[in-house]
């Protein structure tokens, strides 16, 4: 199983008769099917021999994670997911009788997709599923986004008509910057970049010397 400490959310898992390297990893790929991961993120887990064999570690190398492991015998250094197990089995797996493979597989996946992630409310998550925090987190970053797309907008636009400025000068004459603009008698052509990185935010009229000549 492959658990986002983040949101609390179960984002891989896998059931077998026994512990392979082949469930740790059918987890795993489950877990990045529908996301983009960014390298360095850290892999937790504890000991277990499926998380310590040369295939898995050779995936997660590849994915250029850090590949982190509890110490022996330090099982809360592997908490959040210890705690997970526990809630699994005294919710799910201690009060059910399956019968067979399949029923236990439909039964868990069932609990772990619509009830621990789309049903169960966290304190740590301001008393939201997993589903919901993540969806929150989700819109707050594209708000975040617009918002800095926005005043990106904005300041360009300011710099471009309050910040005029001129690149040289031969002689007498003026040469322009593309997109010149006649201030006052004055031509010059702005560069938006000089303006937003040197000039303060102009709410008058300028004089000459705030395009640079005296």
């Amino acid at each position: 199983m492959v658990l986002d400490v983040f949101s609390r959310r179960v984002v891989g898992w896998e059931l077998g008769e026994s512990l392979q390297t082949s469930l740790a990893l059918v987890a795993l790929d489950r877990a990045l099917a529908d996301r983009q991961v960014p390298a360095g993120i850290i892999h937790h887990s504890d000991q277990g021999l499926q998380h310590a064999l040369a295939d898995r570690v050779d995936r997660l190398q590849t994915l250029d994670f850090q590949i982190s492991m509890s110490r022996k015998g330090s099982p809360w250094e592997n908490g959040r997911v210890e705690g997970f197990i526990k809630t699994l089995k005294t919710e799910e797996v201690w009060v059910k009788q399956y019968g067979d493979n399949e029923r236990a597989r439909r039964s868990i996946g069932h609990f772990l997709v619509e009830v621990s992630n789309q049903r169960r409310l966290h304190s740590a998550l301001g008393y939201l599923s997993p589903v919901q925090f993540a969806a929150n987190c989700a819109n707050q970053a594209q708000k975040e986004a617009a918002t800095r797309q926005l005043s990106r907008q904005v300041f360009f636009r300011r710099g471009r008509s309050i910040h005029p400025m001129c690149k040289e000068k031969r002689g007498a004459g003026l040469v322009p910057t593309p997109g010149a603009h006649r201030y006052g008698g004055v031509l010059a052509g702005y560069s938006w970049r000089v303006a937003l990185q040197q000039l303060p935010l102009l709410l008058h009229r300028p004089e000459s010397a705030c395009y640079g000549f005296k």
